[in-house]
């Protein structure tokens, strides 16, 4: 009788135990089919956010949908984001002193390298290039030398000296036009154009693997007496600031110091995942109040109080079919409309309520979808007829880059319909 009980207690406990293995494999199978659900409508959502930050009318729009493509785990939304406010995530601000071991520093705007091209506005790339003509001495950029010199206020008879380069003729072709106006225009001012002597060339740190531990060769002697005079070193771009540290030696040496720094341009650092992603969610509490109808209004209320509103605006609003037909027919012709490249039809043109609008140009790849450059154009006169001037070379610069995923099937999205 108790081999018949002791039976009976062993098959209900592996029957309720095969029960309970069965409930919570059950319950497993679940929890990942609805968080693999979950990840794809995270996923959708983060590329929609994507495309509609892209093709925004404005850059409050921009940023806020970038920020909610962020939260959703978008890549593409994230460098958008960042590229948006460059500001919030970094230590140095543009036009704002900062210290390298107590030097301290100015720079006129970010510097973004050449990867990060495509999510860069067009004031950003515009900035981007003509750092790059500075290094080449196509663009003298003699202004970030004035807004520096009106940041840092150096004292009456301070010695204006330039970071030595790798060899002597590029210095030369880099600093001269900046030398040549503190010789005509800043009497209160010393040029230490030629206070070097260049001993040889010596290889580009930029072009150098390990930049950050990498050695300077010098290849140049201060050949003056600086003994009790204040210095400021004029660059072109701050990353580290490895190289003005070993200026600073070299003309401590020659009995100087050093008061004050001046770069055309500083490095941008990017930051990590995790800071874009607490920053973007600070913020989406921070202003979870305001909604997107209120930002549409602040830049509509905005765009009416500037006195100047672009003519183009304002033909396309009175009447969209006209305008389109008129420009392009022109465009056909050879003939240019207001600033309108001659040659550039845009195959879908946008009108937003703020007096803005966006020409849509379609790009197609063999073998792929075509996808669209989208170009908005704002209602301020002067900031219209600025991409205007600069739409060719908008439309031929997005032309070569990969399209992404999303961007294949634009034909459906609501921006461009």
């Amino acid at each position: 009788m108790a081999m018949i009980l002791k039976t009976i207690i062993l098959a209900s406990l592996i029957f309720n135990n095969f029960n309970a293995t069965l409930i919570i494999a059950g319950l497993s199978v679940l929890f990942f089919l609805l968080l693999s659900r979950l990840m794809c409508w995270r996923r959708k959502a983060g590329n929609a956010f994507y495309a509609a930050a892209k093709f925004a009318p404005s850059d409050a729009i921009r940023t806020r949908y970038a920020r909610k493509g962020v939260l959703a785990g978008n890549k593409e939304a994230r460098l958008l984001y960042i590229f948006s406010s460059p500001a919030s995530f970094s230590d140095r601000r543009p036009l704002s002193a900062f210290k390298i071991k107590k030097i301290p520093c100015v720079f006129s705007d970010f510097y973004f390298p050449a990867r990060y091209r495509k999510y860069l506005s067009v004031p950003q790339e515009d900035f981007t290039r003509s750092v790059l003509a500075f290094k080449d001495g196509m663009n003298d950029s003699i202004d970030f030398f004035l807004k520096g010199i009106d940041c840092l206020k150096p004292k009456e008879g301070a010695v204006v000296m330039f970071m030595p380069c790798s060899a002597w003729w590029k210095y030369w072709v880099r600093f001269r036009h900046i030398a040549d106006y503190i010789e005509r225009q800043c009497p209160k001012l010393e040029n230490g154009f030629g206070y070097y002597s260049y001993l040889g060339e010596r290889d580009s740190l930029h072009l150098q693997k390990n930049r950050t531990d990498a050695v300077i060769e010098r290849n140049f002697e201060i050949r003056c007496d600086l003994t009790g005079k204040d210095v400021i070193v004029v660059d072109d771009i701050i990353t580290s600031g490895k190289s003005l540290r070993q200026l600073k030696k070299q003309i401590e040496a020659a009995g100087g110091h050093v008061s004050g720094a001046i770069f055309f341009a500083g490095t941008f650092a990017m930051p990590g995942k995790i800071t874009t992603f607490l920053t973007a969610l600070s913020e989406e509490i921070t202003l979870d109040g305001t909604s997107l109808s209120n930002t549409c209004d602040m830049v509509t209320t905005h765009g009416q109080d500037m006195k100047n509103t672009s003519t183009l605006c304002d033909m396309l609003l009175t009447d969209k079919k006209e305008y389109a037909d008129n420009t392009g027919e022109q465009c056909r012709m050879g003939q240019k409309h207001g600033n309108m490249v001659a040659g550039q039809i845009p195959d879908r043109t946008i009108v937003y309520e703020d007096s803005s609008m966006a020409f849509c140009y379609r790009h197609f790849i063999p073998g792929k979808r075509p996808y669209y450059t989208a170009v908005h154009i704002p209602a301020e006169e002067k900031e219209a007829d600025f991409i205007l001037r600069h739409l060719a070379e908008i439309i031929e610069a997005d032309k070569h880059r990969e399209p992404t995923e999303y961007e294949l099937s634009l034909d459906n999205h609501p921006y461009c319909n």
